[in-house]
Order: structure tokens, then sequence, then C-alpha cells
């Protein structure tokens, strides 16, 4: 549609009218009690990442939203994946060198999610599925499979040489950014990636996104980076 929703980390949420895209225009600032860190707008629905855990925000006024559920984590939410019924969110804390978790959460009623498992991982910073698997980017590459959405089960660990930073999928390629690499791995087979190419790129590197045989790259010092695919 023509409204953008982000998460601002110690303001809110910011709720950006772009129907010009050139001129986008701040329309409202939904304010929380607690910092954000991501958000996740599926449907009528935005699923907010904070340090209070998982908000759930009814955005059906799309200029003003209401919080409906809440379900609590003992650290801050950093990212959040939805598949189905079930949200998939990753805490960690700074409290104690590497913390974290993976939790799996019925969000089949958004008023009341309910908890299904949790696991522990070393640093999680992003989460994302695809059919009945999980990938998470942490200390390396995680599989899970989740064809029992309430019980994630590891199936398989791919280190790469540093903290992982961010993922992207791209039909059956799997994007991963570290902080100096960025590394493809072929997913046609979703239990078993298989790498297919690395590349060093500058320092600092933190998130990523894919489009039209593009990689963008955010990186703290250098910008944008775009890395063509063809």
């Amino acid at each position: 549609g023509n409204t953008l929703f982000a998460a601002v980390h110690t303001t809110g949420l910011a709720i950006i009218d772009v129907s010009h895209p050139g001129f986008p225009q701040v329309k409202e600032v939904y304010e929380f009690k607690t910092a954000i860190y991501n958000l996740l707008v599926a449907g009528s629905l935005a699923y907010v990442a904070s340090s209070q855990g998982l908000i759930i925000l009814d955005i059906s006024d799309k200029f003003t939203p209401r919080e409906i559920g809440l379900f609590e984590t003992e650290s801050a939410v950093y990212d959040i994946c939805i598949n189905g019924d079930w949200a998939y969110i990753l805490d960690n804390s700074c409290v104690e060198e590497y913390q974290g978790r993976l939790y799996a959460v019925d969000i089949s009623d958004p008023r009341h999610p309910k908890p299904g498992s949790q696991l522990d991982l070393p640093f999680p910073m992003k989460v994302v599925a695809v059919d009945n698997y999980l990938y998470v980017a942490d200390g390396g590459l995680y599989v899970f499979d989740i064809s029992a959405p309430s019980q994630p089960k590891k199936c398989k660990a791919i280190f790469t040489g540093d903290i992982q930073q961010d993922l992207a999928i791209d039909q059956t390629n799997l994007f991963v950014v570290e902080k100096k690499g960025l590394h493809i791995f072929d997913i046609t087979n979703p239990k078993e990636p298989v790498k297919v190419n690395s590349l060093t790129i500058p320092d600092s590197s933190y998130r990523i996104s894919v489009r039209d045989q593009n990689v963008f790259i955010a990186n703290y010092y250098e910008g944008l980076l775009i890395i063509g695919l063809e």
C-alpha cells in the first residue's frame, strides 16, 4: 500500500505516508514505553520486537494502532518471523556473554500469544522461514525443522568464520552477510544448504536485501553496497 511502518529505536513506531515516494510524510508516531528493534506487518497486525518482548498491534486503522497482545521475554527481542499461526522470535542479552534464545510462540489468537518451546543460542541476530524450515543467523548459520511448529529441532549448523548479521532469501538462494563477508547458499534442499559463493566486503556490514538480481548491503562506514548477481 501507501503506508510505511518504521521501527524507531527510542521513539516508537513511525507511520509514514509514501503515496508520493519522493516526498514521504510522517503522519503519526506511536510511542512505546520500551525500546523497539524491529517489526513485521502481516495483514491488519504488526508484530514488534522490543526490549519488553513481542508486542502485537492491531493496525486495521493504520494511523491509530492499538496494542492487543504481549509475549514477554527475559531479554530484548531483536527479530521476528511469522510462519502460519506461529511466530519465531530471537532475544539476546549483553548481560552474560553469548546468551540468547529462539522462542516459538503460538499467535493463532493474537490477543493471547502462547509459548511453545525455547532453545538456547549463542548470539542470534536474524531469523527467516522457508516452508518447514527456519534459518537463524548467529555465530553460524543454524537450520531448524519446524514441521512440528511448537518444537523447532536443530538439524544443521554451518560455521563461516564470523558472527552473521543478517539473512535474505531469493528463490532458492540464501544470502548471509557478516561484518566482512557475504556467503551465498543454494537451499534447493532446504535442510542441507550448500555454499556456492563467498565474497569479501568492507568491514562493518550489517543488513542485506536482494531484489532484481542485485544484493543491497548496509554498511556503517561505506553506506549502501550494491552487488550484481548476473
